[in-house]
């Protein structure tokens, strides 16, 4: 699969998920927060990797922050461990990928997208905060200042 074709297929999820998309990323904003989810192409191996972010407008504001400068950040597999090899499999551009992209597609509707709209407010994010949920994940100092006062 060429990466053109893999980038169409999941901007078509993603905008379908009210996401607006700028390059390589994609952005749902809100009041409180900017969630992004980004793709990086592997140097090595014709793949793209997910990658995650939440910039806290309360911290800065931002129009299109890179998932890796913003408050909370890391792999989108980080959120989903569960679904580690089907993000694997899927971004590796390969000639058997076009079969894990019904699944990813699936999984990214049933699963990330709905869970991303959480973090559109700041008690959203600091209650995943407190569940552990980015245990996995970088949080900044000040996020996590934030997010333990309020």
């Amino acid at each position: 699969m060429e990466k053109t074709v893999f980038k169409k297929y999941v901007n078509e999820i993603l905008v379908g998920g009210g996401y607006v998309r700028k390059g390589s990323a994609w952005y749902l904003s809100s009041n409180d927060a900017i969630i992004v989810i980004g793709l990086q192409k592997s140097d090595y191996a014709e793949k793209f990797y997910f990658n995650f972010g939440i910039w806290l407008r309360s911290l800065g504001e931002a129009e299109y922050p890179k998932d890796n400068k913003c408050h909370i950040s890391g792999r989108l597999s980080g959120l989903f461990p569960e679904a580690v090899s089907l993000l694997d499999e899927a971004g590796t551009l390969n000639e058997g990928s076009d079969s894990k992209l019904s699944e990813l597609r699936d999984f990214m509707r049933r699963e990330v997208l709905p869970f991303c709209h959480v973090f559109q407010s700041l008690s959203g994010v600091r209650d995943q905060l407190v569940a552990g949920r980015f245990s996995r994940l970088l949080v900044m100092r000040d996020a996590k200042e934030l997010l333990m006062d309020g």
